[in-house]
C-alpha cells in the first residue's frame, strides 16, 4: 500500500471518530445552557390583594452556580412580569434550590393599561435574569397532590405557648424561685408540660378551682411564690384563679 493510500485510509476512519465526537461536544454544550433549572409556582388569589407567583422554588440542575438580579415570569414569549428584583445578585448554588415569593403590587401595568394575569397558563415560563441574558426555566405551576382528596382543615388556638384542645383545663402560670412556670392542668388531673414537681395529679372529680388551689397551697405552698390559672372557653381564656 503506498503513502497516499494509507493516508486516505486514516483520513476514512477518523472522519466519524470527529463527526461523533462534534456531536457529543454540541450536546455537552446543549445541556449546560439549555432549560437546566426548573421551577415550579403557584398563582395566589387573597383577598384584597392582586393575584401574585408565591411558593416559587427553582432547581439548578446544572454544575455551576447562577448569580440572579431578577425573576420574571414570561408569559408566551412576549411579557416579562417582574416577581422579584434584588438589589444585590440571589446567587443559586450548584445542584441547589431556591424558595422564592413574588412581590405585592398595587397594580400591574403595560404602557398604561393595567394588566391581568391571563387564565390560559400554557405559554407561562420562569425567567432569570444573570446579568445580560435571560435563563428560561423548565417550568411547571405546583398543583395540589391531595386535590382529589376531601381535605382535613386544621386549626390553632394558643395561649402563653400552649396549644389548647379539649383536654387542656387549665394552663397554670406559676413561679418558683423567681422563675416563671407554664404548666397545663389536663382534664384528667394532671399536671404537665413544665410542671417541676414530684407531686403531679389530683383526682379527676376534685378539678374545682378550691380543690386545686388547696393542692397548690397546702403541699406546694412554701415553693410557689404565686401563680394564675387560665381556663380556656372556646377560643378565649378566662383568668379562673391565682394566688398573688
Amino acid at each position: 500500500m503506498t503513502e497516499p493510500e494509507i493516508f486516505q485510509l486514516a483520513q476514512a476512519i477518523s472522519l466519524p471518530f470527529v463527526f461523533i465526537s462534534s456531536l457529543f461536544a454540541i450536546y455537552l454544550g446543549w445541556t449546560k445552557t439549555f432549560k437546566k433549572v426548573e421551577a415550579d409556582y403557584e398563582l395566589s388569589h387573597e383577598r384584597n390583594k392582586l393575584p401574585r407567583i408565591t411558593n416559587l422554588t427553582l432547581i439548578n440542575k446544572r454544575d455551576a452556580s447562577i448569580p440572579i438580579n431578577a425573576i420574571y415570569l414570561i408569559i408566551n414569549n412576549e411579557l416579562a412580569v417582574p416577581i422579584k428584583k434584588y438589589k444585590d445578585p440571589r446567587v443559586l448554588q450548584a445542584l441547589g434550590y431556591l424558595s422564592e415569593h413574588g412581590e405585592e403590587y398595587s397594580k400591574l401595568f403595560i404602557k398604561g393599561d393595567e394588566f391581568h394575569y391571563p387564565d390560559d397558563r400554557n405559554g407561562w415560563m420562569i425567567g432569570l435574569d444573570t446579568g445580560g441574558k435571560l435563563i428560561k426555566c423548565k417550568t411547571r405551576p405546583r398543583f395540589n397532590p391531595t386535590s382529589r382528596y376531601r381535605e382535613v382543615k386544621g386549626k390553632k388556638h394558643e395561649f402563653l405557648g400552649v396549644t389548647i384542645t379539649d383536654r387542656v383545663k387549665y394552663i397554670l402560670e406559676y413561679v418558683v424561685d423567681g422563675e416563671c412556670h407554664i404548666a397545663v392542668i389536663d382534664v384528667d388531673g394532671m399536671f404537665c408540660e413544665d410542671w417541676i414537681f414530684i407531686s403531679n395529679s389530683i383526682s379527676k372529680e376534685d378539678l374545682s378551682p378550691e380543690n386545686i388551689m388547696d393542692f397548690l397551697d397546702d403541699e406546694l405552698g412554701e415553693s410557689i411564690t404565686n401563680y394564675v390559672a387560665h381556663e380556656p372557653r372556646g377560643i378565649f381564656v378566662e383568668e379562673a384563679f391565682f394566688k398573688k
